[in-house]
């Protein structure tokens, strides 16, 4: 529990309302399924009721995953846009550090915190670390040589033979992400379909319960 409550927390999501929702969800589908049985003293119901309250709890936390992975991928959409803007600001002149400081100035509150550690982290060490402990809360080893190819450029700016390699390899960040996008676009797709036909399946399966109970009074009524 405590795990799950850290991913809530992380997520920016509402504890509260995250963990009330559990508990509803959990709580009216015990009762559903102890008055499904005492009301028809269907074994299989009760099975079936508490089957689905598990599988809804389940799928209710899987989603984190889902969402954090989301988080990642916006996190890494905004950071090619600030990588964008950085590069207008050494074209103007600036060097790497005030570059750095000043695009962290208008970047989502998760992005700041890393930038703004860079920032921290480059006052106190001068050497290539700080860029690569950046760049490694991505995990992603492209932005890992982009990081270590602005580093590269800290006195020379785009005067430094490495600004080519800089634009290539942004370039090249840009197409990966474009890429993970369609795939988490066509994965999306895929799952929603996959959904469909599993509540259609059990729809199917309360229709065949109900159908097997009335048939069932049935025969016992004759």
């Amino acid at each position: 529990m405590k795990k799950i409550k850290e991913r809530i927390i992380s997520l920016g999501l509402n504890l509260k309302k995250e963990i009330s929702i559990m508990i509803i969800v959990f709580s009216v589908g015990i009762l559903c399924s102890l008055g499904s049985y005492i009301l028809t003293k269907q074994l299989l119901l009760l099975i079936v009721i508490i089957l689905l309250t598990i599988g809804f709890e389940f799928i209710y936390i899987n989603r984190y995953k889902s969402l954090e992975e989301k988080q990642k991928r916006d996190i890494e959409n905004e950071f090619i846009s600030v990588v964008s803007f950085f590069k207008i600001y050494l074209k103007n002149g600036m060097n790497v550090y005030t570059s750095l400081k000043e695009v962290s100035s208008f970047v989502s509150v998760k992005l700041k915190e890393r930038f703004d550690q860079l920032i921290i982290d480059i006052d106190e060490d001068k050497s290539v670390e700080p860029f690569i402990k950046f760049a490694k809360k991505f995990n992603t080893l492209i932005i890992e040589q982009m990081m270590i190819s602005i580093y590269q450029m800290v006195d020379e700016g785009i005067n430094s033979p490495y600004f080519n390699q800089f634009e290539t390899i942004l370039s090249s960040l840009s197409n990966e992400m474009h890429q993970k996008n369609l795939y988490t676009k066509e994965t999306s797709l895929s799952n929603c379909c996959a959904s469909a036909l599993i509540g259609a399946a059990i729809l199917i399966v309360l229709i065949t319960l109900g159908v097997v109970s009335v048939i069932g009074e049935m025969i016992n009524g004759l």
